[in-house]
């Protein structure tokens, strides 16, 4: 015959020791289930800041090609004021083109180069008081104040025209080679030089006589002087 007894309490001692285990598994369970239970939260993305505002009197950033800046519609900065303005508009009559323009500041004469003439303005009265003729492709003007003579560049027939300041009559010419364009007086020397662009050289022309002093090989297409 089997004692049941001892059996009965080694089964009841087990139970005993396994309760608290079981109940950390119950809850453990419990709480697993609350937390899968509960709806899913997404963090919230992070807001944009707007970008500063660049220091006042300083360009912003320039943003890449094809993007827009920083700062939508916010106006750009206005440009720098440079001081230049029209203060008179002269209307100029006549036939032929425009090119290089010279100043007689003893005259208060603006010389104009119109293709195929020589118009004198006065800029006191604004208007044309002298005509200057017969300079074919004529390109610019220079002016020897200390000889009173003014000097033509005309590109169509290779020479330059020599001509009376203060009458604007005709009183000489002087050849140069073919492709006449710029001409300047330079006072150092005493001479006019003319920039003979098809050529590639230069004329020099002696100021008080009119005579061609020399010609210099320059090489390429010289277009304007300077005199310094």
């Amino acid at each position: 015959m089997i004692n049941a007894a001892p059996m009965i309490t080694s089964n009841s001692r087990r139970l005993r020791l396994l309760a608290p285990a079981l109940a950390a598994l119950a809850m453990a369970t419990i709480f697993a289930g609350a937390a899968a239970a509960r709806p899913q939260t997404q963090a919230a993305a992070p807001q944009a800041q707007p970008a500063p505002a660049p220091p006042q009197g300083q360009p912003g950033p320039t943003p890449p090609q094809g993007q827009p800046g920083p700062f939508p519609g916010r106006p750009a900065p206005p440009l720098p004021v440079s001081g230049y303005h029209i203060i008179r508009k002269i209307p100029i009559a006549g036939s032929g083109g425009w090119d290089y323009l010279n100043e007689d500041s003893d005259t208060g004469r603006l010389f104009i180069s119109r293709g195929t003439h020589i118009q004198a303005l006065d800029l006191a009265l604004g208007l044309v008081t002298g005509d200057i003729p017969d300079t074919q492709g004529v390109h610019g003007v220079a002016l020897a104040p200390e000889f009173g003579r003014g000097f033509t560049s005309n590109g169509g027939t290779a020479s330059v025209t020599i001509f009376d300041l203060k009458t604007l009559a005709k009183i000489g010419e002087a050849k140069t080679d073919p492709g006449t364009d710029a001409i300047i007086y330079d006072p150092a020397s005493k001479r006019v030089f003319t920039m003979n662009g098809r050529s590639g050289t230069a004329t020099a022309i002696d100021a008080a006589t009119g005579a061609v002093a020399g010609t210099i090989a320059l090489g390429g297409r010289p277009e304007f002087p300077a005199a310094d």
